[in-house]
């Protein structure tokens, strides 16, 4: 489904953010990436879509094969089309209601005409109970339904790939939970999903697999419970227990 081969990435000929990422994600599988701050996952999710444009490797989606050395616009064009991705800070159109945000990727990106749209939208926004907030503008919205707007927008798009870039961390704690409890949901039904989250109780539950990033490099990956309890590198180890203990 997701297969990613070497993939670096430099800001401003200073050092590297990406070190020659390897990662292949399956259909339906979940995968949590975890490690310090600062130390390239939103970068590693936004050179996936090409958000920002890696400087070399290979990513592969669905059939979709790009080398980002020498990209075109057409193929990155075409790997957009099989991602969607949810904001740490939501990215809601403001001057669009919640159903309008919903209904943007399935009009502009997939053709589809307005009747259509506007009741796959009602339904994606009832998933994320959301349905009475349809009218109403980000503005007049906490920012954990916001959130939620955007997970349905994710889903609109009829991506392969969701990107969660750290979707709980501009919410006040309150309101981490049902933005969580959408994401659980969402994961139950077999969507592929690459999750950067600090939240580590959470990524152990959700994950089929987790990986574990620091300076620019995979250091570690395993399913959760090799993550959390059975992991040979004490660098992760010491990592787990500080952010569990917080």
């Amino acid at each position: 489904m997701l297969k990613i081969s070497q993939l670096r990435k430099t800001f401003n000929n200073t050092m590297p953010v990406l070190k020659g990422i390897d990662l292949t994600l399956e259909q339906g599988e979940v995968m949590a990436v975890i490690g310090p701050s600062g130390t390239g996952k939103s970068t590693l999710l936004r050179c996936i879509n090409f958000l920002e444009r890696p400087d070399s490797g290979v990513i592969k989606i669905d059939g979709i094969k790009v080398n980002a050395s020498r990209a075109k616009n057409s193929e990155i064009y075409k790997l957009r089309r099989k991602t969607s991705m949810v904001f740490q800070n939501y990215n809601l159109f403001k001057n669009m209601t919640a159903l309008e945000n919903v209904m943007e990727p399935m009009i502009t990106i997939q053709k589809l005409d307005r009747k259509t749209a506007e009741e796959r939208a009602h339904d994606l926004l009832s998933k994320v109970g959301l349905s009475d907030k349809s009218g109403f503008y980000p503005r007049k919205m906490s920012g954990g339904q916001q959130q939620r707007v955007g997970i349905a927008r994710a889903l609109a798009s009829d991506a392969k790939v969701i990107l969660f870039d750290e979707p709980t961390s501009s919410l006040d704690p309150e309101l981490i939970g049902e933005v969580l409890d959408v994401i659980r949901r969402v994961a139950k039904a077999n969507i592929t999903m690459l999750i950067v989250t600090h939240e580590m109780k959470f990524a152990r539950e959700i994950a089929d697999t987790m990986i574990f990033l620091e300076d620019g490099v995979v250091a570690g990956k395993g399913t959760p419970e090799e993550i959390f309890e059975h992991s040979g590198n004490e660098r992760i180890r010491r990592f787990v227990n500080r952010v569990m203990e917080a």
